[in-house]
């Protein structure tokens, strides 16, 4: 696990002092994160002005054309302008376009897009604009399956269930403290929020530890907590304050961490 807070800075606390948080901060456990979606843009991706979209699902492209399941469109940007190639059809879609996710009859199907001839899933709604000369793809998905996206790749799916719901139960508590309403996009793809990499099913402790903590998050005096995590500490955490500077957080302080040294995959280094 290694993540930023907000856009720049290193997340500082271990997650066995989330734990330690968990068992002091009482939490609602039924229904934080119902109806919430996150928009999630996908800068990994890398994208310049091609990219390639594999359609597993019920979509629509801006509400008019719909698609085989299976489906390969090819965009790209031409004159300033998007274009989306499907089987000898080419659609223009000027600056900005929009495939929409609608709900399956058959829940068990695959419902979702595969960019750039990847194996894993992006199960939401994909809008895919041009900015300063390249395309820039903006996903919107329910946050619940966002974190079966993200709980893998912050944390190895081999790792006991008990740990791999803390980092549900962080990532949540993250996503949700971080919407946007004003931005046209709540968290990047990447370590500066979130590592997300779309659905894989293989992963099955990380999806099971998410599905077993549905709506759970932290809190602390009845406001989202600031859950920040780090795969390693060297023994001893940092406090928010001196970390950033911006605020005291009565949890977020100095404290040791026996655990970190315990762990034999922890790096260890000497100096004089």
């Amino acid at each position: 696990m290694k993540t930023g807070t907000g856009r720049t800075g290193r997340r500082i606390v271990l997650l066995a002092a989330l734990i330690l948080l968990l068992s002091t901060i009482p939490f609602p456990t039924a229904t934080a994160s119902d109806g919430k979606m996150v928009r999630v843009l996908l800068e990994s991706l890398k994208l310049s002005d091609r990219m390639t979209i594999e359609v597993y699902g019920s979509y629509l492209l801006d509400n008019r054309l719909g698609f085989q399941r299976g489906s390969r469109l090819e965009v790209s940007i031409r004159s300033g302008r998007l274009w989306v190639h499907y089987e000898g059809l080419a659609y223009r879609a000027e600056e900005r376009f929009l495939l929409t996710r609608y709900q399956l009859a058959d829940r068990q199907m695959e419902n979702g897009l595969r960019l750039q001839s990847g194996l894993s899933l992006y199960t939401g709604s994909l809008s895919v604009s041009i900015q300063d000369g390249r395309l820039r793809a903006i996903m919107e998905i329910p946050i619940e399956e966002y974190l079966q996206g993200v709980v893998p790749y912050e944390m190895a799916d081999e790792f006991p269930l008990e740990a791999l719901k803390a980092q549900a139960i962080a990532a949540r508590t993250y996503a949700l403290a971080n919407l946007k309403p004003k931005s046209d996009f709540d968290v990047v793809d990447s370590a500066n929020d979130q590592v997300y990499r779309g659905l894989d099913p293989s992963k099955t402790n990380a999806v099971r530890a998410v599905v077993e903590t549905a709506g759970t998050v932290c809190t602390y005096h009845g406001a989202l907590a600031q859950c920040y995590y780090t795969a390693s500490n060297g023994g001893l955490t940092e406090s928010a304050y001196n970390a950033w500077g911006r605020e005291r957080i009565d949890y977020l302080q100095i404290q040791e961490d026996k655990y970190d040294l315990e762990n034999p995959s922890s790096e260890v280094r000497s100096a004089s």
